[in-house]
């Protein structure tokens, strides 16, 4: 009889809405929150200040994606400002083309490092070192047939591209943008491994060297190639800042790969 009323209550509790594993969960609940104030309770909160250190040291592995983040709106002011004297707002239109372009091919990149980046991880923490630099291998060799896909499409179908975004057909600005568009991109097939790169240093808790890689590409070296270049070959130059940027910036990432691999053989 013990038996049938308890059925007969878990029955009711159903007909009206309730379900006996929801009292159930309600009950424990109650209970683990009480605990907090019983005596058995080994559970003891403290007050604490917040620790810079910890802090610091929580944001290092996302400077990188924060500098790379950041890079398009500094590599847009510093472009808008040297084409606009060079050439007025025709240049600053045509390199809204390029801008709208460039947005995409990166978006491309930035997936294939994130992409790579928990396989690598996993591979960091079981210590497959060798794991690791095979990932990175095989990340660097997608970006950079990625960059040639890129490259190729891009060389293809210039013109039409670009008239996309000529609604009012204006010759000088297709001029200055199929130039653009032609060196601009030749930048990628450093930009994918340096992307790429970036994603293997963080993944493989290397922040300073992954920080150091976006700073170098996102903000040092194409302010300066472009202010050098654009004095030296005018419009052309400007284009040309962002390969030669990322050229400048896979050399150096270049060297913090070599030079780590040495010093833990």
């Amino acid at each position: 009889m013990g038996f049938l009323m308890k059925d007969q209550a878990c029955q009711k509790r159903q007909t009206e809405g309730i379900h006996p594993l929801q009292v159930f969960k309600n009950n424990h609940e109650r209970s683990c929150s009480r605990h907090f104030f019983q005596k058995d309770n080994t559970v003891q909160f403290v007050r604490q200040l917040p620790s810079a250190t910890l802090l610091g040291q929580s944001c290092q592995l996302g400077i990188s994606g924060f500098v790379g983040e950041m890079s398009s709106g500094v590599t847009t002011t510093v472009f808008n400002f040297l084409l606009l004297g060079l050439a007025g707002n025709v240049a600053v239109a045509a390199y809204g083309v390029v801008a709208n372009f460039a947005l995409v091919a990166t978006a491309i990149f930035n997936g294939v490092a994130q992409g790579a980046q928990p396989l690598v991880s996993e591979c960091y923490g079981k210590g497959d070192k060798a794991g690791a630099r095979k990932l990175l291998i095989l990340g660097s060799c997608t970006a950079m047939v990625l960059a040639a896909v890129l490259y190729g499409i891009i060389f293809g179908a210039t013109d039409a591209l670009v008239g996309i975004f000529n609604s009012e057909s204006s010759a000088r600005m297709a001029q200055f943008a199929h130039m653009g568009m032609r060196l601009y991109f030749v930048g990628y097939f450093f930009a994918g491994f340096n992307i790429v790169a970036a994603g293997y240093l963080s993944a493989t808790n290397r922040p300073l060297e992954a920080s150091v890689t976006s700073i170098c590409r996102g903000v040092a070296a194409i302010v300066v190639c472009s202010l050098v270049m654009s004095a030296l070959f005018g419009m052309n130059g400007v284009w040309a800042a962002f390969p030669a940027s990322e050229l400048l910036t896979a050399l150096l990432t270049l060297f913090l790969l070599l030079r780590k691999k040495k010093q833990t053989v």
